[in-house]
């Protein structure tokens, strides 16, 4: 069977049989959706933190075989919740990541430092991965090296965009590509980032196919 085009995070459901794609729930609209028996993510988005009982929902669907991350969830510096809450509430995110033994999907906008101090102190055993990242090459070093992943969406097309210089950097073993709520398809991400990456399509789907396998322990 060909390696399919691999999606890690989408808030589009995706019924192409060429790719694999992992939908993801932003628990506010969880109480309102019977989840699919499809891939899917499951977190507690920054701008829909109320309180740390939240989480308690979350913990219902943790058995779900069909529950590949936990998240969206993370850090936001342009919402008005304290740093103190959007913290305990991540750190509970940690722990069933951990639990369930599958990888952490993370929104940051700021609070780059933050995290890589919280990874260094609790040093997961799971993966952790900055979704939709949009930084500069200095800060995706940074933070590969201290042992997140990046994955790549529709900022790799902007012209002068600090993430095209950031995915020509990274190590071939620590990125995926998303198409978040873009409107590219995971093949036009594919045909960009295999550009930038200088290889074929082939060799890219192979390489995220393998990373994959490596950091969600799951066949597809």
């Amino acid at each position: 069977m060909p390696i399919q085009f691999i999606d890690i995070h989408t808030h589009k459901n995706n019924k192409n049989t060429r790719n694999f794609s992992i939908f993801n729930h932003r628990l506010k609209r969880f109480k309102q959706i019977l989840f699919p028996k499809t891939p899917f993510s499951c977190g507690i988005h920054p701008w829909d933190i109320k309180d740390a009982s939240d989480i308690e929902l979350l913990s219902t669907i943790q058995k779900d075989k069909e529950l590949f991350a936990i998240g969206e969830c993370g850090f936001d510096k342009n919402i008005n919740i304290p740093f103190s809450v959007q913290t305990e509430i991540f750190i509970k995110h940690v722990e069933l990541s951990e639990k369930n033994k599958i990888p952490l999907i993370i929104h940051s906008v700021g609070y780059f430092n933050e995290i890589i101090a919280l990874f260094k102190d609790i040093q997961p055993s799971e993966k952790w991965i900055i979704h939709g990242f949009s930084g500069h090459p200095q800060l995706a070093k940074q933070l590969v090296e201290t042992g997140l992943m990046l994955s790549f969406g529709k900022s790799i097309f902007f012209k002068d965009s600090k993430a095209i210089d950031a995915l020509f950097e990274v190590p071939l073993n620590s990125f995926f590509l998303e198409t978040d709520e873009n409107a590219k398809s995971i093949e036009d991400l594919y045909l960009r980032a295999a550009d930038l990456k200088k290889m074929t399509v082939d060799e890219l789907k192979l390489l995220i196919f393998e990373n994959f396998e490596k950091v969600f322990n799951r066949r597809i």
